[in-house]
């Protein structure tokens, strides 16, 4: 049955629009009504009490979330978060998984692409990252392996029509082929645990990558010269190449607020919102197995750290990393929503029906109060939060 949300204000790229938003019965907005115009007949009604009705937010980057951990294979864990993530506002995401060697990647890479991916938020593919790193950060250094045009072939295989993202450190022995066989079969390219120099960026740009995943993260800076400058770093070089979208996980600790409020200044097509929400997302701080061997532990404003210290993935949500964003940078709502919800879309090759509310777009839509907590989650009109 057709629907409108009334008594909201639209959040839209460019603006907030005090009018009530048509949807009909496939979930797709036809249009912008006057709030004052009567509800048409036939139309169910859906009072936004006030709320701003923002675009659904998308995650490209998220190993888990509650007891899950998507490199666990475990057949119910995409589905059960299908259902868990909206209450931050999530209405589709790109379930990611930690580096492995390739007898445990393609097993791995087939059982995601066929078990149940639920009924609440999207599940756009699946994101690998890795395992052709040159800088393991949280992920096992015996697990990090060579690029090849026969394992981009092989991962392709696997993954069935379903591998959305690829991370790769670009600068490594074979990875122009395996980079070219991905991009050829459309799947996004991201450049991260890099040690690239920043010189050879615009070349990987020409390759293929459109995305950054994590940046400052695992990205050693340069020494200082002898003459005392600092030198180029590959950060710098990223933010400088257009064509290349900025992942960014906004908690304050991956990092800072001030290189937030640098990546804020870039055109708004070059900034997206990623979490890298790792399986203790959600859950009391503590202690956690996040791979054979390896812990994380969690505390309050420290995010999740390694027993050497080093970071480990995050516990962020979506929801608090829009907050975070306006509070450290001043930028508005609707820019914002560019950063959580139609970069990502765009990133992914969904965005002629996702990323932002628009006739002829679905109606993924999130409502949330003055101070920008979710109070309810839509997916294609329907509510999929309690």
């Amino acid at each position: 049955m057709p629907s409108v949300f009334r008594n909201v204000r639209i959040v839209t790229p460019d603006d907030i629009c005090e009018s009530d938003l048509l949807i009909d019965d496939t979930g797709t907005i036809t249009r912008f009504i006057d709030p004052a115009s009567p509800v048409p007949d036939g139309t169910t009604a859906i009072d936004g009490g006030g709320c701003y009705a923002f675009p659904g937010m998308i995650d490209a980057l998220t190993h888990g979330y509650g007891p899950y951990l998507y490199s666990d294979a475990e057949s119910a864990a995409i589905a059960d978060n299908s259902g868990a993530l909206p209450k931050h506002g999530v209405t589709a995401f790109v379930p990611s998984i930690l580096a492995k060697t390739e007898a445990d990647l393609l097993p791995l890479l087939q059982k995601l692409a066929g078990c149940d991916k639920g009924s609440g938020a999207r599940c756009l593919g699946i994101h690998s990252e890795g395992p052709c790193f040159a800088a393991p950060g949280a992920h096992k250094p015996e697990n990090l392996t060579m690029p090849s045009a026969a394992l981009a072939e092989h991962m392709l295989e696997a993954a069935a029509g379903q591998l959305k993202f690829v991370t790769v450190a670009p600068e490594l022995n074979g990875a122009a082929e395996f980079m070219q066989v991905l991009r050829d079969a459309g799947v996004g390219l991201h450049l991260g645990h890099s040690r690239a120099q920043p010189e050879d960026v615009r070349c990987y740009a020409d390759r293929g990558i459109t995305g950054v995943t994590h940046i400052f993260d695992v990205m050693i800076p340069g020494e200082t010269t002898e003459d005392g400058l600092f030198p180029l770093s590959l950060p710098d070089a990223l933010m400088a190449e257009p064509r290349i979208c900025l992942g960014l996980i906004c908690d304050g600790v991956h990092a800072d607020p001030i290189q937030v409020q640098l990546l804020a200044q870039l055109a708004t097509d070059r900034l997206f919102l990623e979490t890298d929400s790792m399986k203790f997302t959600g859950l009391p701080p503590g202690r956690f197995l996040l791979d054979v061997d390896i812990w994380a532990t969690t505390t309050e404003g420290r995010g999740a750290r390694l027993d050497n210290g080093g970071l480990a993935g995050s516990t962020l949500t979506s929801d608090q990393a829009l907050r975070n964003l306006i509070i450290f940078t001043g930028m508005s709502l609707s820019r914002a929503s560019i950063a959580t919800s139609l970069n990502p879309a765009r990133l992914a090759g969904v965005d002629d029906r996702l990323g932002s509310l628009a006739p002829g777009k679905q109606a993924d839509v999130v409502l949330l109060d003055d101070d920008l907590n979710v109070q309810a989650t839509y997916v294609s009109g329907q509510c999929v939060t309690a």
